[in-house]
């Protein structure tokens, strides 16, 4: 995809390159009126419409406090998803998928690997991978320097993290990966590009065929009853404890052996993360 044109979809999403947006903390800092949360302003994302959340107010440690609201629903035929490329096309996979049991880009049998965590649901997550994610594909993936892991973060203190709905986008994920890696991560931008308000129950059955069949899934049905089961329970906790031992309760963060770096808040730790990751191989 070239650049002017991705830059055309960040203006149509309302998600400028030089925005600094910190991320997702947990639900209950986002539903309470009892606790701070990560602030986040409304945008309009593919071409679903994002309300405007609330005027957060800054808090003496830089985090930010707004009024709750209920999360709403908004039925699934009512989402205009509009197609996308982020990635510029296909992008590189190890030479057997099922190895492995988070969805990779690239082969971390022969390069490093950078773990992406984020949340289906987050619209700091979404920004990443619209705005930042292809560059470091682009940069590092394609010839082979680095390799990129993404796991969702589907809980957080034990509670589902942006929702109720959202161990069940984590689970169609990892359903997707299991079923038809090859269209993994055309399912994952057309998520991310078309994603509705998080506060709204979006991530549910039709809804989420839809997203899978714009972006070109094969076994679109499979998909669907893998991901309703509770095959991939042991896949979100070991993600849980994984972040919990890196200190990560905020997404997106990137993880390599060196570091945690935050992309939304500062982009160029993160590409001296990965450059630093390269010189390993």
């Amino acid at each position: 995809m070239a650049e002017n044109t991705r830059r055309g979809l960040l203006r149509i999403a309302g998600v400028g390159a030089a925005t600094v947006l910190p991320g997702c903390a947990s639900a209950v800092d986002q539903l309470s009126s009892d606790t701070n949360s990560t602030g986040t302003e409304g945008r309009t994302t593919g071409l679903t419409t994002r309300t405007k959340a609330p005027e957060p107010s800054q808090t003496t440690d830089g985090r930010t406090t707004e009024e709750p609201t209920e999360p709403t629903e908004e039925p699934a035929e009512s989402v205009e998803i509009s197609d996308t490329d982020l990635f510029g096309g296909s992008v590189p996979l190890p030479e057997t998928p099922d190895a492995h049991r988070y969805a990779v880009m690239g082969d971390p049998d022969t390069s490093p690997t950078a773990t992406v965590y984020g949340n289906w649901k987050c619209p700091y997550t979404a920004s990443f991978v619209v705005d930042q994610l292809p560059v470091l594909v682009d940069r590092f993936t394609r010839p082979g320097d680095v390799a990129i892991e993404f796991r969702s973060l589907a809980y957080l203190d034990g509670d589902p993290f942006l929702g109720e709905d959202a161990p069940g986008a984590s689970r169609a994920g990892l359903a997707v990966w299991n079923v038809a890696p090859e269209s993994y991560w055309s399912y994952l931008e057309t998520v991310f590009a078309n994603q509705p308000p998080e506060r709204q129950t979006w991530a549910e059955v039709e809804l989420l065929e839809r997203l899978a069949s714009e972006a070109g899934v094969d076994r679109v049905g499979a998909v669907s009853q893998l991901f309703t089961t509770d095959r991939f329970g042991p896949a979100l906790q070991e993600t849980v404890q994984r972040a919990k031992r890196r200190a990560i309760d905020t997404v997106p963060r990137v993880v390599t052996e060196e570091r945690v770096t935050a992309p939304t808040v500062d982009f160029d730790s993160t590409k001296r993360q990965f450059r630093v990751a390269s010189d390993r191989r």
